[in-house]
């Protein structure tokens, strides 16, 4: 019997009958569009798995395989019966290229190996997760922020918001979170790079769906949502390959605070400070892809 199944870049499963379209799987296009859109916007390809009574085959794209989809595999691929050939297409690459393995163990490891060598180089977002206390002494405005925030408490007076952005040269957002887990644009300082500062100050009021690369957008979505739900900050490295409207495919590292607040008549906001920061490497260090739990792409 032959089986169907796509494991989506966010690590969910679709299990019906798989469609026409995506039976094309191996043209690039074939599921969500081109990698790089004409509008700048991505999306991580499905992992397409197709399994008969003597063969699994499976194909994906390890440039942009997310975190979700690459646990969701490693997973499945534990319960694959010995003795079972597995087959890995691996699509996007130069040249084209696949493996044929024995059961799941050797397949198992053959993918890992193999993914490695494409994920630290390819993967479009890396986080590392740091103690706020830890701020380094080379970011030394986000360093004041925190202080800052930790003086006031979450409340965020007109005062308190000059302050804030004013300590980190001014590279401060301010977002409202909606009822359906995103967030809107409110205001940002005037300190980012003018590709940048152009785009968010024509999306004020704007959700922070509509980023012009889809994958950092979920990416950054899923951080914010976390402060937001737990009202606890954050303080991390980002590592990411981005688009943004117009421009070429950047790399980008920066420093991040993430910051609770709310308004003085107890409505809820998001502080984003961020630091450019070269000295960040997640790419050649292990622990770039050991904590990229918000990995989407």
């Amino acid at each position: 019997m032959r089986t169907e199944a796509l494991i989506l870049d966010n690590g969910e499963v679709m299990d019906q009958p798989v469609t026409a379209r995506a039976r094309a799987f191996a043209s690039p296009d074939a599921i969500f569009g081109p990698a790089n859109q004409a509008d700048g916007r991505r999306c991580g390809r499905p992992v397409r798995w197709t399994s008969t009574s003597s063969l699994i085959r499976i194909d994906l794209d390890p440039t942009t395989l997310s975190q979700p989809a690459f646990e969701r595999l490693s997973s499945w691929m534990e319960y694959i019966p010995a003795g079972r050939l597995v087959w890995i297409n691996y699509l996007n690459t130069t040249p084209p290229s696949y493996e044929i393995r024995v059961g799941p163990e050797a397949a198992q490891k053959a993918m890992m190996s193999r993914l490695a060598q494409h994920r630290r180089k390819n993967i479009p977002y890396l986080r590392h997760i740091i103690d706020p206390g830890a701020i380094p002494r080379h970011a030394q405005g986000l360093e004041e922020v925190f202080a800052i925030w930790r003086e006031h408490g979450t409340r965020l007076t007109q005062h308190v918001a000059k302050r804030l952005c004013d300590a980190n040269d001014r590279r401060i957002v301010i977002l409202r979170p909606t009822s359906d887990r995103g967030h809107i644009v409110g205001s940002s300082g005037s300190g980012y790079d003018p590709t940048i500062g152009r785009w968010l100050s024509a999306n004020v009021g704007s959700p922070m769906q509509n980023w012009p690369d889809q994958i950092y957008g979920v990416a950054t979505e899923r951080s914010y949502h976390e402060v937001t739900t737990r009202g606890r900050p954050i303080h991390d490295e980002i590592d990411c390959h981005v688009v943004w409207p117009g421009g070429e495919r950047q790399r980008r590292r920066y420093r991040r605070l993430l910051l609770p607040a709310q308004t003085t008549c107890g409505q809820q906001l998001l502080l984003v400070a961020t630091r450019v920061d070269s000295t960040i490497d997640l790419r050649s260090s292990s622990r770039g892809l050991d904590t990229a739990r918000t990995t989407v792409a």
